[in-house]
């Protein structure tokens, strides 16, 4: 028994096909196949891009060196400020976080235009935040740590767990009270939460 093959022994007779009355019709060949591929994946590569740029990220630094998996995007409400760079800084203020749902020390006060760089340790066996922000912008976090239990860290807050410390340089451009405040579950509510008057 013979074989025919069914393979064209001409090339150029593969990338056709004979239609009707002898026509030919293009077929895709390979080559125009993964042209057309690597057209899609360009594509999806620059709406992913654009996406991101849309969708934002803060270009501020951050000086968090506790990274557990949060973000350093922002969030918005009433932060009071902006961060800077440690060089920047005026001066430093060490933080200590307690287990007693406490900070040490509890009140501060800074002057408007103040650059502050806060030294945060966690003094406890629990992890801790530490999140900048006035009332509004604290009962916000503390909201969205409720509803989905990871907020996004922000370039104005610090989570450090147990033995950890972190700095962060905060630049104070309103007037009025600022707050730092801890948002794990039921810190914030049992009072771990620290004033700082801004003059």
């Amino acid at each position: 028994m013979k074989r025919i093959s069914s393979v064209p022994s001409d090339p150029a007779d593969a990338a056709t096909d004979h239609g009707p009355l002898g026509q030919h019709r293009d077929r895709p060949t390979s080559s125009r196949y993964g042209a057309n591929l690597k057209l899609l994946v360009l594509a999806g590569a620059l709406a992913l891009a654009l996406i991101t740029v849309a969708c934002g990220g803060n270009d501020a630094p951050s000086s968090s060196s506790s990274d557990n998996g949060h973000d350093s995007g922002s969030m918005d409400g009433g932060v009071m400020g902006e961060a800077a760079a440690e060089s920047e800084a005026d001066r430093t203020i060490e933080i200590v976080m307690l287990d007693e749902l406490a900070y040490d020390p509890a009140a501060l006060e800074v002057s408007q235009g103040d650059v502050v760089t806060f030294e945060v340790v966690n003094d406890g066996s629990a992890r801790h935040e530490f999140v900048l922000g006035d009332s509004a912008y604290q009962e916000m976090h503390e909201d969205a740590m409720t509803d989905d239990g990871n907020q996004g860290m922000t370039d104005n807050a610090l989570s450090l767990g147990p033995g950890e410390s972190g700095s962060l340089t905060w630049r104070f451009t309103e007037s009025g009270k600022v707050l730092y405040g801890c948002h794990e579950p039921g810190h914030y509510e049992g009072g771990m939460v620290g004033t700082i008057e801004v003059e």
